[in-house]
């Protein structure tokens, strides 16, 4: 029986964050990203890009997060991080959305989740 798990906390100039978008509280969503970056003297020096919901599993995103490793995080590396985020989404259609939506719904959230995790690198 698992009893504990230990996590070690993120050292100086790494951020993260998680963006989704739905409908409404409580309901699943219809596409999200996950980020973690490692900020080192204005560049990124490590990213970690995970989507949900737009494909038959978790995708971890390493082009896109490639895409952000040895720039200062601009919006041209947030574009084409988003880019390479769109292109590996394989999302079903349902009551949420059709296809092209959710996939650029996935872009928006992996832009969101871009800016917001450099923001909290910068800020620890």
């Amino acid at each position: 029986m698992m009893t504990e798990i230990a996590i070690p906390a993120f050292g100086p100039g790494v951020g993260s964050a998680y963006c989704m978008l739905k409908r409404k509280q409580g309901d699943w969503a219809t596409a999200a990203a996950a980020v973690v970056l490692r900020m080192e003297g204005g560049n990124c020096t490590m990213a970690r890009i995970g989507l949900t919901n737009v494909g038959p599993m978790a995708l971890a995103a390493t082009d896109a997060a490639a895409a952000l490793v040895g720039t200062s995080v601009d919006e041209s590396a947030v574009d084409e991080a988003a880019a390479q985020a769109m292109a590996i989404c394989d999302p079903a259609e349902d009551l949420r959305g059709d296809i092209e939506y959710k996939t650029h719904m996935a872009g928006e959230m992996t832009r969101r989740a871009i800016r917001e995790a450099r923001a909290n690198a910068e800020a620890n």
